[in-house]
């Protein structure tokens, strides 16, 4: 039997040998992620990423901006030991980023909300705490959040003021998006009209629903079909008055989209639907849809939606039904890429080699 099983190894290694094959061509592959849902207004000029950089004396984090105008790229933070130093999370626009700071070997402030304002090229400590301090992301722009990132019970959350240059923090309510109990997911999106719509998502049967102020109802549109082993993102947009955002399905029951990956290997994916919601009237309905994991949609503005397939980049109109390839990636990456609109431009950034590998400026 040792004998058996040693000579199909062989002859499998000796097959990989003579294809060109290695292990990492065989191995799990997680499918594209979105790091950032557009095309956006938000900002337009820079993409924030954070790299891991191997040396002999000593590891360390770098915080880089990359230009999407010039393509040229800046460190603007360095820590200087991996062990006890990390660059946690961040959050940026065109006119600087914040990031947190973790610091071990400080004995009075794990943690640090770091401002750097791209103008200046200064850094400015906004908090400073023992506690987690995170990065809440709402339609409203970042909530700064300071206990535990995993338990909201008992944080506190402050809102940024900007005067004379320097940012302090104020303390504001719990934000929709961390009131969700176990095993939810909320959205805390605004209208028109100043009042807040929390988009649901939670385990059962029709787990789609919105809420404003005591009244609950169900979102026909996102429930049935669409409503098994699915979550709600925050890979939207707000256009109109109106949400268009991105739901999966998948064949297993717990996954993540937020955050810098996504957990899914392609056999896992089953289907994506772009969905829009009126923040007024409250009604959906699914615009697009994409059965199995050949596609991705990565985008959409204006009656047009941006897909993924096969290195190339779509451009499919929900009116007509065209459809145009505007990017094909050349050099494609062996890793997990994720797409990120900075404005009207989408960067296809690697991030097993922490590099862009292709931008593309779109217009309607």
């Amino acid at each position: 039997m040792l004998k058996k099983y040693s000579i199909t190894l062989l002859e499998i290694m000796l097959f990989m040998i003579l294809c060109g094959c290695n292990i990492d061509s065989i191995r799990v592959q997680h499918v594209p992620f979105i790091g950032e849902f557009g095309p956006n207004v938000s900002y337009s000029k820079y993409f924030y990423y954070r790299d891991y950089i191997y040396t002999e004396s000593a590891d360390h984090f770098e915080l880089v901006r990359y230009d999407v105008e010039t393509m040229e790229k800046k460190i603007i933070y360095v820590t200087e030991d991996s062990d006890d130093q990390r660059i946690e999370e961040f959050y940026g626009d065109d006119e600087g980023v914040f990031f947190v700071f973790l610091d071990y070997t400080d004995d009075y402030c794990d943690s640090s909300l770091i401002y750097h304002d791209n103008t200046s090229g200064q850094n400015q400590s906004v908090l400073c705490s023992r506690d987690d301090i995170f990065i809440v992301k709402t339609n409203s722009g970042p909530i700064i959040g300071e206990g535990s990132k995993y338990y909201s019970e008992g944080n506190k959350y402050y809102s940024l003021e900007k005067e004379n240059g320097k940012y302090s923090i104020v303390e504001t309510a719990t934000p929709v998006e961390e009131q969700a109990s176990k095993g939810e997911r909320k959205l805390g999106i605004r209208n028109k009209d100043g009042v807040v719509v929390a988009v649901i998502s939670k385990m059962a049967k029709d787990p789609y629903t919105y809420q404003v102020g005591e009244t609950t109802e169900e979102i026909d549109a996102l429930n049935g079909k669409y409503a098994e082993k699915t979550e709600l993102s925050d890979n939207y947009v707000v256009e109109d008055g109106k949400v268009f955002g991105v739901v999966q399905s998948t064949s297993i029951e717990y996954k993540y989209y937020s955050g810098y990956d996504n957990s899914i290997i392609a056999g896992q994916l089953k289907g994506e639907a772009l969905y829009e919601f009126d923040l007024v009237t409250h009604e959906g309905r699914i615009l697009y849809e994409v059965k199995g994991n050949k596609k991705q949609i990565i985008g959409y503005e204006e009656g047009y939606v941006y897909i993924y397939k096969k290195s190339k980049i779509i451009k499919h109109s929900l009116e007509t039904g065209k459809e145009e390839v505007i990017y094909e990636i050349i050099n494609m990456p062996e890793g997990q890429i994720s797409f990120n609109w900075v404005g009207s431009t989408l960067v296809i950034y690697d991030t097993a080699e922490h590099e862009v590998v292709g931008t593309v400026k779109v217009e309607n």
